[in-house]
């Protein structure tokens, strides 16, 4: 996985001065824009069950003014599940830009924000029948919007929640002539906790549907609805680079809004690892 590696390593260079405050959990974004003087770097991947499952992410975050943050996401997938389906075995390949804007709408014991942006296809995202070769693209961009809400202590215990829905194609097109069943309009709500013990922060979050689709059942190959959820911690190394490194495991497919609302099939769980800094 050479992207994924590199990643990594380009992040292993970059100082960090991180804010709990300004942090929710894997899946579940933080109410509180980002602002402190210099930006964030953040990169990721999800290593799923299987070989040639994963998906990576870069991000950059910063202020943009005050009580507002803006972000840019590049996100990879590449994915090519072991089982068979309907005696054909699926692939599924994605690259995005997401653009995120984060405004402060209150703060306070009850701290609220508002997070719009837009997901964009660098090359169409596909799923691909690798027995037969006939695949569906999702090749419209992605409009999201979210209210993350949280309360309490940052240096102690926090809890979210965040309705978001995420617009994504009604029917996809391919090479073939049937027309493919995209996820459409989906409306989440999620709700996470994370507790503070110094250098080390806890968390864990769950995303139920409330309405639209957001997974494939592996057995019909159809779109349905599933729980999206991950635990895991971050841990701020300290010190003169001062890295923060998270591990956790997720359905989740990517840290964006529109990919983290998407479950994997049959509840694949995967392992991610994170490294953020600020320059």
């Amino acid at each position: 996985m050479p992207r994924t590696t590199l990643l990594l390593i380009c992040l292993l260079a970059l100082g960090v001065n991180l804010a709990w405050a300004q942090h929710g959990t894997a899946n579940l974004s933080s109410a509180v824009p980002w602002q402190a003087e210099k930006s964030q770097v953040t990169g990721e991947v999800r290593l799923f069950e299987g070989s040639g499952n994963e998906t990576a992410a870069l991000s950059l975050r910063g202020r943009v003014g005050e009580g507002l943050e803006g972000e840019l996401c590049y996100f990879t997938m590449d994915t090519e599940g072991e089982g068979a389906v309907n005696g054909a075995v699926r692939r599924s390949e994605m690259d995005l830009v997401a653009v995120n804007m984060k405004w402060l709408l209150n703060q306070g014991s009850t701290r609220i924000g508002l997070r719009a942006g837009l997901e964009m296809p660098a090359t169409a995202p596909t799923g691909t029948n690798t027995a037969t070769g006939g695949y569906a693209a999702q090749r419209d961009v992605i409009p999201t919007l979210s209210l993350p809400m949280e309360w309490g202590d940052p240096s102690a215990v926090s809890l979210f929640l965040e309705p978001k829905v995420a617009w994504f194609e009604e029917n996809l097109s391919g090479n073939t002539t049937a027309t493919t069943p995209g996820f459409g309009s989906v409306l989440v709500v999620g709700g996470g906790v994370a507790y503070n013990a110094g250098a080390i922060r806890l968390m864990g979050d769950a995303t139920v549907v409330l309405a639209g689709d957001n997974s494939i059942d592996k057995t019909t190959n159809k779109v349905t609805d599933d729980l999206v959820w991950s635990a895991g911690a971050s841990w701020e190394a300290g010190g003169s680079c001062a890295l923060t490194v998270s591990a956790f495991a997720t359905n989740a497919f990517g840290p964006t809004p529109a990919t983290s609302l998407l479950a994997t099939p049959d509840q694949c769980i995967g392992t991610g690892l994170s490294v953020s800094g600020e320059f």
